[in-house]
């Protein structure tokens, strides 16, 4: 089952309360939030330590691409967790979403 779904169809998105506390741009940045992470950590480091671990014969102007995509990912979302969380001061199903990737950093080279 997908975040999305979760936060779409059933209304969670909270990791305190189960159903969803807040109005519908909550809802909406939240959602935005995933969408990012879909599109920049997944394009961002998950891409770049694919590719340091299953294809070591690439292309070092690749790598130095991806390692400079990863790099303005990371400082993205270092800028917007500066108040602690991504969505309203607390921790939604974005946060968990985006930390995933923070876990295996040492594994992107």
């Amino acid at each position: 089952m997908s975040l999305n779904y979760n936060l779409g169809v059933r209304g969670h998105h909270e990791i305190a309360s189960p159903r969803l506390r807040g109005d519908e741009a909550e809802r909406r940045a939240v959602a935005e939030w995933l969408a990012w992470e879909s599109h920049r950590l997944l394009a961002g480091p998950a891409l770049l330590r694919y590719v340091h671990r299953f294809q070591p014969q690439t292309d070092p102007a690749v790598l130095a691409f991806l390692k400079s995509r990863t790099l303005y990912a990371l400082d993205q979302l270092e800028r917007a967790v500066a108040d602690g969380f991504l969505v309203n001061g607390r921790p939604t199903i974005a946060d968990i979403a985006c930390c995933a990737y923070m876990f295996k950093l040492d594994q992107t080279g």
